[in-house]
């Protein structure tokens, strides 16, 4: 019975604070804040030495990948990065993933209309937020990409330098330039994490964790 009354009058003490004259008053932050990346580089094959084949119409180049992410057969695409460009501004490109679990069929694809002519290393961000983490586009976690230039356009999928391997991931290097080449497209997988890998720690954990230190 006293642990009852003991639990009432702490609640009646918290509800009776509101009646509290409280005063509110905020200072700017100072350069704004910034904003943490949730996402996570699964695949990346964009070291220099950068080489590729006139600009042209159509197919510009394919290759495979192998990213990081073990744990299912999809994985949600925040950014893709690419080394090359087009021809004109406004160009149009199309970049399509294949699943070869699939008989190398297309899986999925994306238009984008580039604001600049030339080439360049663009990242791509396919969700509102500024790092993608909304993102609802899904790929092949391992997979085949390749890009297409609108008929209308001309553009270029550069290649790696000569014998580089992947930075994050694996893939073939034989596969899409051949052995002879033995370059890979310079592009990068960047990916929202599983929801778990994001979950915010609530009172309930801090507790728990406060109990196993004591």
């Amino acid at each position: 019975m006293k642990n009852l009354v003991c639990v009432a009058l702490l609640a009646g003490s918290a509800l009776s604070s509101s009646a509290l004259g409280i005063t509110v008053s905020a200072q700017p932050i100072e350069g704004g804040g910034g904003y943490i990346d949730r996402v996570a580089t699964v695949y990346s094959s964009l070291t220099g030495g950068y080489a590729s084949f006139p600009a042209a119409t159509g197919p510009l180049g394919f290759d495979d990948y192998s990213t990081t992410n073990a744990s299912d057969n999809v994985t949600t695409l925040a950014q893709f990065k690419f080394v090359g460009g087009v021809s004109t501004v406004g160009g149009t490109l199309t970049m399509q993933f294949f699943d070869p679990n699939n008989g190398n069929s297309l899986f999925n694809a994306f238009n984008v209309s580039l604001p600049q002519a030339g080439n360049f290393i663009w990242t791509i961000t396919l969700g509102a937020l500024p790092d993608g983490s909304d993102s609802t586009f899904v790929v092949p976690t391992n997979g085949i990409v390749q890009i297409v230039a609108a008929p209308t356009t001309t553009g270029q999928f550069f290649f790696t330098g000569a014998g580089l391997p992947a930075a994050v991931g694996s893939n073939n290097p034989a596969f899409g330039s051949g052995a002879a080449l033995n370059r890979n497209q310079a592009f990068e997988l960047v990916a929202v994490p599983a929801p778990g890998a994001l979950a915010i720690v609530g009172l309930g954990g801090l507790v728990a964790a406060r109990r196993r230190r004591a």
